[in-house]
């Protein structure tokens, strides 16, 4: 580690680069921080350069020039219906460079491929966590004296918040007799 002491004696002293502008020790020694934001971690920091007017006496002044990028990075939160909306995507640069963190509660069928027809420079893709739901699990012994059909409707509330339909319950039924019918014959066989 070098003291920031030594540099007691210069006027400035530009050090690298950090991702984030800051001084070091003293008003005229300074990290650029980068030109551009290179992690969903920056989205909130201003870009730019410094710019050093030095004279005989010593620095002037200095000025902070923002940059503003093509492409920005951005974060976006919601549900993939609502993310989609056009009054919600052509009320920013479609082409910022994106971060999705759905909140939806149900199944997604394909969501990237859904926010990249929107905004084809998706980056990173996230479901919100839903907490935990330690109540779905059940004991074995509970869990044995349930039919199949109770488990798999247990199992589908637990998933998507909401109760298996009535007609898909139906269906559901239909497929688990057949498939316990199949498995005895091949028993049999």
């Amino acid at each position: 580690m070098v003291s920031y002491e030594l540099f007691n004696d210069f006027c400035y002293t530009a050090l690298g680069h950090l991702h984030s502008p800051q001084r070091a020790g003293n008003e005229n020694i300074r990290y650029s921080g980068s030109l551009l934001k290179y992690s969903f971690s920056e989205v909130k920091q201003r870009k730019g350069v410094n710019i050093i007017n030095i004279d005989e006496k010593g620095i002037e002044d200095i000025a902070f020039r923002e940059l503003v990028p093509m492409r920005d990075m951005r974060i976006i939160r919601g549900e993939l219906k609502h993310l989609t909306d056009p009054v919600v995507y052509n009320a920013a640069n479609r082409e910022d460079y994106i971060k999705a963190i759905l909140t939806d509660k149900g199944e997604l069928l394909d969501p990237m491929r859904k926010l990249k027809s929107v905004y084809p420079n998706v980056m990173l893709l996230e479901v919100e966590d839903r907490g935990s739901k330690g109540d779905y699990f059940l004991s074995a012994k509970t869990s044995r004296n349930k039919s199949k059909l109770e488990l798999f409707s247990e199992f589908y509330k637990y998933i998507n918040d909401t109760e298996l339909a009535q007609e898909s319950s139906g269906v559901l039924a239909k497929i688990i007799e057949e498939v316990e019918k199949r498995g005895e014959d091949l028993e049999a066989n």
